[in-house]
């Protein structure tokens, strides 16, 4: 069965060509295993949805299990593998200082799957929250090369850190991992609608990661009731 996928263009503004977007997949919600699990059984699948959801549960942790005792794991959907981060000086190991990690590759069925999908393009992204660009401070680059400890300058679209909502904030995500990390709010300088600028910790993991920023700013006097959100259009490498 074909697969379609609707997405918004946004306007890319890390180039000077006319006319060019970035896509952003326009997304349904969250679904759990015990969604997937009844969608299963209006499909027609035989089995209990508690038995399937004990299956399911008894796979995820030997996958786990499997994966930490130095396995690469092919569930079909994904490729797993364990990695450690952090940099050795003397041959012990510190938990302050390194940790496990657990990379995730797309697997043969989620690249079937993608072969058979359809983009359908359905309009243009509200250009109420983007972010355009990003500059390590210290050295004034603009190539997505930031350092751990650094001061990093964030350029946007009504980007201003605001609002009560508990996802409010900047983040790094990483790209390996898929694991997010928010930056703290005492660790942002200048909080405006066109620029932030905030200190990354000088213990920040090196890594390749994606920058995102999640607000309920629209001007001075007014707030989103729901969380907007930008990301930035190309990956920064942290060291």
């Amino acid at each position: 069965m074909k697969k379609v996928l609707n997405v918004l263009l946004g306007k890319y503004y890390l180039t000077q060509k006319p006319n060019t977007s970035i896509a952003y997949p326009v997304t349904k919600g969250q679904i759990t295993t015990d969604d997937v699990i009844r969608m299963l059984k209006q499909d027609g699948m035989e089995i209990h949805e508690t038995t399937a959801k004990d299956i399911i549960s008894r796979f995820h942790k030997k996958v786990a299990e499997l994966v930490l005792s130095g396995f690469v794991v092919n569930t079909g959907l994904a490729i797993l593998r364990p990695i450690i981060k952090g940099i050795f000086q003397d041959k012990v190991w510190d938990s302050a200082k390194h940790n496990i990690r657990v990379s995730f590759v797309a697997g043969p069925v989620i690249k079937s799957a993608i072969a058979d999908t359809e983009v359908n393009i359905i309009g243009e992204k509200s250009a109420s929250v983007q972010l355009f660009s990003v500059m390590d401070k210290q050295t004034e680059n603009t190539d997505g090369k930031l350092k751990a400890g650094g001061a990093v300058e964030l350029k946007g679209q009504g980007i201003k850190i605001a609002g009560d909502e508990e996802h409010v904030g900047i983040y790094f995500t990483n790209t390996a991992t898929g694991e997010s990390i928010k930056i703290p709010n005492e660790r942002i300088v200048l909080n405006y609608p066109r620029l932030l600028l905030f200190m990354l910790p000088n213990d920040f993991e090196p890594g390749e990661y994606e920058i995102s920023v999640v607000t309920q700013y629209i001007r001075s006097d007014k707030q989103y009731k729901n969380p907007q959100s930008a990301i930035l259009p190309r990956p920064v490498i942290v060291s």
